[in-house]
């Protein structure tokens, strides 16, 4: 089935390595002793001055060793010391010390002065994806989102914008349900939900009022006994096989409108509670009811009828829609294809925010 779309550490390197003082002496040291070595294999005659003079050279050399080293952790691992309490340490690569603990390049001439340099290492610190220190600066084409005053007309906005930069606009306070304004980092319209930008108080601001837990059958619908219909069998979260057969003798597949659960054939994550949810619910009401939709095709592709499913509750004096509640207890997510001219579909959004604001199955086990 078809599923609905989902949304750099720069490393600045070292300066070429000089080899340190230490590491010089260590290799003076190498040279002299394997000289000394080579000469062992000399006459005899010579050996014993030689043994004398390459002691000499051994102890002369370890004695300009420093007897400790400083900790592993003072030193860093780039030509960017970063860390507090640095200064004045050389790195593993050799670079110059920093002067001061605050001057993260070592390129500032006065102890604790910052630059351009430091400036530039500083933001690199920083997340990209974050308007911290960055509200109502230049656009720059080279990070992943913007924090200017137009990022919300063109969709770029960091998702802090509306909480560092707007706050004003990031609410829904006396703006429900009206005409989307471009100026605002969020929307408060009936359909935000479908575009992904409902500011974060949306639901309970514009909706709290309103159920989202429980849907009725259309009046005049699931009324009567022959409306109801007994199961077969059940595939997944959002297919049944019904208790009766098709005028050519087939089975009678049904594929839940508005609503698309993980798959059982690839084991998505959640297909298994999902399936189990649709198999109780309607073993608990005993038959199901189908509604179709006059806007939505009748069958899809693959030959299933494109329904919406009702089920008997025992606490509802009505039906209660099984595609919804799907929809709201997290188990599926909204299908566009389906979905497309649906009168439903702003309902079946706003619940999927719903679901998705308060965690709920998929959302929150699944990443979604």
């Amino acid at each position: 089935m078809i599923r609905p779309p989902l949304s750099r550490l720069v490393v600045h390197p070292g300066a070429a390595a000089e080899p340190s003082a230490v590491a010089q002496r260590g290799t003076v040291a190498s040279t002299t002793a394997r000289a000394a070595a080579t000469d062992l294999a000399g006459p005899p005659r010579r050996r014993r001055g030689v043994i004398a003079l390459w002691s000499l050279s051994v102890v002369t050399a370890c004695a300009t060793l420093p007897t400790t080293q400083p900790p592993l952790a003072t030193y860093d691992t780039g030509g960017a010391d970063t860390a507090q309490g640095e200064a004045g340490v050389s790195d593993a690569q050799g670079n110059p010390p920093d002067t001061t603990a605050g001057d993260v390049n070592a390129s500032d001439s006065t102890a604790g002065a910052t630059d351009a340099a430091d400036a530039t290492a500083a933001a690199d610190a920083k997340p990209e994806g974050t308007c911290q220190d960055r509200c109502n600066g230049p656009y720059n084409p080279g990070l992943p989102c913007q924090c200017n005053n137009d990022c919300p007309k063109f969709g770029n906005c960091c998702k802090d914008y509306g909480n560092l930069c707007d706050a004003a606009g990031n609410t829904c306070a006396g703006r429900c349900d009206a005409p989307a304004d471009v100026s605002k980092p969020c929307q408060c319209t009936w359909d935000c939900a479908k575009h992904g930008h409902c500011c974060p108080d949306f639901i309970a601001t514009c909706h709290a009022k309103e159920a989202l837990d429980w849907f009725a059958a259309p009046t005049g619908k699931c009324t009567k006994e022959t409306d109801w219909i007994g199961v077969k069998f059940i595939p997944d979260g959002d297919t049944i096989v019904l208790d009766q057969k098709d005028s050519a003798g087939e089975d009678i597949t049904v594929r839940f409108l508005l609503v698309d659960t993980p798959e059982m054939t690839s084991k998505d994550c959640y297909a298994i509670d999902a399936k189990k949810f649709t198999v109780s619910a309607i073993q608990k009401s005993g038959k199901v009811c189908l509604v179709k939709e006059s806007k939505s095709d009748d069958k899809d592709v693959y030959g299933r009828l494109l329904r919406y499913v009702f089920i008997k509750e025992p606490t509802q004096p009505q039906p209660v829609e099984l595609n919804l509640r799907l929809l709201r207890l997290g188990l599926g997510r909204v299908l566009y294809p389906f979905a497309k001219g649906n009168p439903y579909e702003p309902l079946a959004l706003l619940i999927q925010a719903k679901a998705k604001e308060d965690g709920m199955g998929g959302w929150k086990a699944c990443g979604w």
